[in-house]
């Protein structure tokens, strides 16, 4: 009978073989229930629902941040800062904000309070304010809004004392309440307002659209008695509008 030769199983080489095997059959296998993850994959309790916490907080940042800014940027350069006040006003303002008639400019309601503080509070901080020949001129050259304020005592110019008289309006994202604003044309004009009266002629042409309360007492002569809302007019298109009223004489 011929003699084999076989292959001792307990070699070195079988050995490692089998170390092999069973590392690959331990890595295919799951593994024990008490060793297994609750949520392969997941993200640790501490970073869960954390993104979105976040997002919220970061744009509550901003809107917040937007909101002061209009009281911040009084040194920044003219484009910018209208920029800024644009911006403040889409979003943190109602629809009026740029509304103008007889008895409000904007958010500055003269029928409420017509002081000169109000108007701050309203506008912000003015890029022109001078006292001049009894009346104080605050201008927001930004918004296109030139005013006059006058006091019965005391300084014009003080925000408790001083009082809306007038106020000349050329920005052009002001407007009334029918929709007419600076660079409408004289026929939109009459087709908004049918009932409005022409007050002055010529070339240039002065047309009262709301009626006021009492006189505003203007400096100038030309202008006493003056009340209301009106509009002027350089040949055929509307270049400003003026608003007089008096808080003095309520």
């Amino acid at each position: 009978m011929r003699n084999r030769k076989t292959t001792s199983k307990t070699g070195p080489a079988s050995r490692v073989l089998r170390k092999l095997a069973s590392r690959r059959a331990a890595a295919t296998e799951d593994p024990p229930a008490d060793e297994r993850p609750d949520d392969l994959g997941a993200k640790p309790w501490w970073r869960k629902g954390y993104g979105r916490i976040v997002t919220v907080l970061g744009v509550i940042g901003v809107i917040f941040t937007l909101a002061q800014l209009p009281t911040k940027v009084a040194g920044l350069p003219g484009t910018f800062k209208d920029s800024i006040n644009v911006i403040h006003d889409v979003f943190f303002r109602p629809s009026h904000a740029y509304e103008i008639s007889a008895a409000r400019i904007g958010n500055f309601v003269l029928v409420d309070d017509s002081s000169l503080g109000a108007a701050l509070r309203a506008f912000g901080k003015p890029g022109v304010r001078r006292h001049s020949e009894g009346s104080c001129e605050v201008d927001w050259p930004e918004r296109g809004l030139e005013t006059s304020f006058v006091t019965s005592s005391g300084n014009p110019c003080s925000l408790d004392h001083g009082f809306f008289c007038q106020a000349a309006i050329t920005g052009p994202r002001w407007k009334t309440p029918e929709g007419l604003k600076v660079g409408d044309s004289l026929t939109r004009l009459r087709s908004l307002y049918p009932n409005a009266k022409q007050v002055e002629g010529g070339f240039l042409q002065e047309w009262q659209l709301e009626p006021g309360t009492l006189p505003c007492p203007v400096s100038t002569e030309k202008q006493t008695g003056v009340n209301g809302l009106r509009a002027r007019s350089i040949g055929e298109h509307i270049q400003e509008f003026d608003v007089y009223y008096n808080a003095i004489g309520e």
